[in-house]
């Protein structure tokens, strides 16, 4: 047996238990005979009928038939009254009549709207229905379950107004919360840009300005240029700096060797360097000077280490004392030919630019010789 004939069957049970209901109690109330009795409760009840199937009729049309509602409704409920009152004297004779119109009623507006929303569907002025979410989804996230079927109903119209072929894809249940949740995650970050852009606006060019550019730009514009100019590879490595193994676990880095002893640096150099150094030395601190032959001739036999090292710190301390001293005897000499040119005592720069030497060490010069006069 199908649906349909399914509720015919029970329109019919329900129609004979209403009209049984309403017939005796109409013959007990009027005195009618029981024949008659039936047949004008029938017509009522079938005048009610008629009233709610022409008001499904008139509203696939698109009308509201509100009068025939309306009227349809009184006479249902005066059928209801007539089982109810009518079997007063016997209460579960009253509820049981009663409750069969009742229900038979509801039961037929029910149906008659569910077949007009079908037309209504096929004809293509209805949309789609919205995906069913199940009730752990409304209980767990009422907010976002309610924003996705308003997005599924919102999306229904659209098809239907693109007509027999949509372009528009249907919104299903996972495409139309995952729709909801982007929705949510759009307003949230125009917030924060609207917030950001007021208040760096608003510090420039007061308030009002700050207002004004901010219904003015296209926030989903700026949050687009935004996410295209970040910069994920610093952001990356910002992030990849605090996931190193050392600092995860806590360890400190293992501490710098400790630098090696200069006397051990010194006593392992040859003594050509050590002599190439001090000679650098004398250089810096006054202009080179021809080296003086050395006096001392060179041993026959090849040293040890500590005699070479001696060795070569005498020949350091000569080289040093022969740069030193010509200096010193051309300062003694250029000091009376200058001051004697020049008629007063000389600076420092100028006894240098005479004797050929540092300003340090003609100020020097200077010192010791006021310091011996006096």
């Amino acid at each position: 047996m199908s649906i349909r004939h399914a509720v015919r069957a029970f329109y019919a049970v329900v129609l004979a238990t209403a009209l049984t209901g309403a017939s005796t109690a109409a013959a007990g109330w009027l005195n009618w005979h029981i024949g008659f009795a039936v047949v004008v409760v029938a017509a009522v009840e079938l005048g009610g009928v008629v009233l709610s199937m022409h008001a499904a009729a008139r509203r696939q049309l698109g009308e509201g038939a509100l009068a025939s509602r309306l009227l349809s409704a009184a006479v249902a409920a005066m059928a209801v009254s007539v089982n109810w009152f009518g079997h007063a004297h016997h209460q579960g004779q009253a509820a049981f009549f009663a409750g069969m119109s009742l229900l038979g009623y509801c039961v037929y507006l029910i149906d008659s709207s569910a077949g007009r929303r079908d037309a209504l569907r096929a004809a293509g002025k209805l949309e789609d229905t919205s995906p069913a979410y199940g009730l752990w989804q409304w209980v767990s996230h009422p907010g976002i379950t309610r924003r996705a079927r308003l997005l599924a109903q919102a999306n229904a119209a659209v098809r239907l107004a693109e007509g027999e072929r949509p372009a528009t894809p249907r919104l299903a249940r996972m495409a139309s919360l995952a729709a909801a949740r982007e929705q949510v995650r759009a307003e949230r970050r125009q917030a924060a840009i609207s917030s950001s852009l007021r208040e760096r606006i608003a510090k420039a060019a007061g308030d009002k300005m700050a207002d004004i550019a901010v219904h003015t730009y296209d926030l989903d514009e700026v949050a687009r240029r935004l996410a295209a100019g970040a910069d994920y590879d610093g952001l990356t490595a910002l992030l990849a700096a605090d996931l190193t193994a050392a600092k995860l676990t806590g360890d400190r880095p293992a501490p710098d060797p400790k630098p090696e002893p200069i006397q051990a640096t010194v006593s392992r150099r040859p003594a050509a360097e050590l002599d190439r150094v001090w000679s650098t030395i004398v250089r810096d601190y006054e202009p080179a000077q021809p080296a003086l032959p050395e006096s001392a001739p060179e041993p026959a036999h090849k040293p040890t280490n500590g005699a070479r090292v001696v060795a070569t710190k005498s020949r350091r301390v000569s080289r040093a004392t022969a740069a030193v001293e010509p200096a010193q005897a051309r300062l003694a000499a250029a000091y009376p030919r200058l001051r004697e040119s020049l008629g007063r005592e000389p600076s420092g720069a100028e006894l240098a630019g005479e004797a050929k030497v540092s300003k340090a060490t003609a100020n020097k010069w200077k010192t010791s010789q006021s310091q011996t006069e006096s």
